[in-house]
């Protein structure tokens, strides 16, 4: 044969073998051939919503890792019933994205307050002041640094 031919040849069986794949029909999905059937739903007793109850029992805390220090100090004013908390600075830097402050009275009401990034960080001096009432309170301190959320403080402080 030829050379030339021979690449004919080849070029016309690669276009009937191409030309066949295309031409098959498409297989229709098999229709079940079970019966409807009617369920009867069961009757459902009301869940009632399950909460965290409020603990003034301090928890554990964390370290965070090292160079990533956050340093906060927190007081209270007995007489105006209030309790301050002050940023004054650490090593996280611009990964400390804010600092959660929960309160808990005496009362089990939660306090929640923030000290958010301005202008891409949290300047040092920073702070929160919480009027509450006197008595026994809770104070949970939580800084979010790089995404995480470390736990720094929980103690109980008298109001």
């Amino acid at each position: 044969m030829k050379p030339l031919t021979s690449f004919w040849f080849a070029l016309m069986l690669i276009a009937v073998i191409i030309g066949a794949g295309c031409t098959q029909q498409e297989i229709p999905p098999p229709t079940p051939t079970i019966p409807p059937t009617t369920l009867t739903p069961e009757p459902t007793t009301p869940q009632v919503p399950t909460t965290t109850p409020v603990s003034l029992i301090p928890g554990p805390t964390v370290t965070v890792p090292p160079g990533f220090d956050v340093i906060i100090t927190s007081s209270v004013d007995p007489i105006a019933r209030k309790i301050t908390v002050v940023y004054n600075g650490g090593k996280a830097g611009i990964l400390l994205q804010r600092i959660d402050i929960v309160v808990t009275t005496p009362a089990r009401e939660i306090i929640t307050r923030e000290i958010a990034r301005q202008d891409g960080s949290i300047p040092a001096g920073s702070d929160v002041t919480i009027p509450t009432t006197s008595g026994t309170h809770r104070l949970e301190i939580t800084a979010t640094i790089n995404g995480v959320d470390y736990k720094i403080h929980d103690e109980l402080i008298q109001v």
